[in-house]
């Protein structure tokens, strides 16, 4: 094998739990995933640290892909959190009897939540965060 692949996986709370759980079932000997937990405020010390450990593209939700971005920090690809996957989350919720609410990184894309009370049938509210404090 001439080269072997290094990606970091930048992941925060169930999203990194998530990937600790999907990633060992993965089989590409020509890739090694590092996970790295982090949030946009720590994403610059966790970059640089997973550049150390080799990392030459990096993976993230929206928050980190957004601040990743915003620093000019190289090679990223986005999870993609589209319509449906906002949706099902908020069905869900209302389902248990919750009052459903989408928790967001300031920099990143906002979703349009009157057409999801619109198709729900129920408000949703949006909150917007600008560090982890």
């Amino acid at each position: 094998m001439a080269h072997k692949y290094h990606i970091g996986f930048l992941g925060y709370g169930q999203l990194t739990e998530m990937a600790q759980e999907i990633l060992p079932k993965l089989s590409w000997p020509d890739t090694e995933i590092q996970i790295i937990n982090c949030t946009a405020d720590t994403l610059q010390a966790c970059v640089a640290q997973g550049r150390q450990n080799g990392c030459e593209v990096f993976v993230g939700g929206a928050a980190n892909a957004a601040e990743f971005s915003r620093q000019g920090q190289g090679h990223l690809v986005e999870i993609p959190v589209g319509d449906l996957d906002y949706l099902t989350a908020l069905h869900s919720t209302l389902e248990q009897g919750h009052r459903p609410a989408i928790v967001l990184y300031r920099h990143v894309h906002l979703p349009d939540t009157t057409v999801y009370e619109r198709l729900l049938g129920k408000p949703i509210t949006l909150l917007t965060y600008e560090d982890t404090q």
